[in-house]
């Protein structure tokens, strides 16, 4: 049995039960938010990787529930992508450096960076590249600190 197999219901059961999950992590890394956790404590890490996973899983169990306009679930135009090389390098002429690839996995590559900039993987220069790695093409994004670290709170007594 594989995905296809399953009934519209069977799919929907599957979603509630999902979204249920989705919300008790949603609301845990939401509390993590507010109590201030550092981005780098590896608890407010794992908590963030289960909620990025429940909620992939969620969009794609609605996806295979919708079965398309017509009423039946779209052909499989090829594997899609789940994961996504990236390295991050100073300039786009940088070298390609095997060893400093991470591997993401992420339904695209924006995702894959924004998990990246959650689990503190990408650089503290000012300004920098994110270098994506695709089978028929490499996209370098720029990228400034400000975009990944949060401003520092002024704490008020």
């Amino acid at each position: 049995m594989d995905c296809d197999e399953l009934s519209k219901e069977q799919l929907e059961t599957l979603k509630d039960q999902m979204g249920r999950s989705q919300q008790y992590f949603r609301v845990l890394k939401e509390r993590m938010e507010g109590g201030k956790f550092p981005y780098n404590d590896e608890l407010r890490q794992r908590v963030e990787k289960v909620c990025d996973a429940l909620h992939s899983l969620w969009v794609s169990l609605h996806y295979m529930s919708c079965k398309g306009q017509t009423g039946q679930r779209h052909e499989k135009a090829g594997e899609l992508q789940t994961a996504y090389r990236i390295q991050t390098v100073m300039h786009e002429g940088s070298p390609m450096s095997p060893q400093f690839i991470q591997l993401v996995e992420a339904e695209t590559p924006l995702e894959a960076i924004a998990k990246l900039a959650r689990q503190g993987y990408l650089t503290t220069a000012d300004t920098f590249f994110v270098r994506v790695i695709l089978d028929d093409k490499i996209i370098h994004v720029p990228m400034w600190n400000d975009l990944i670290v949060p401003a520092k709170l002024k704490k008020v007594d």
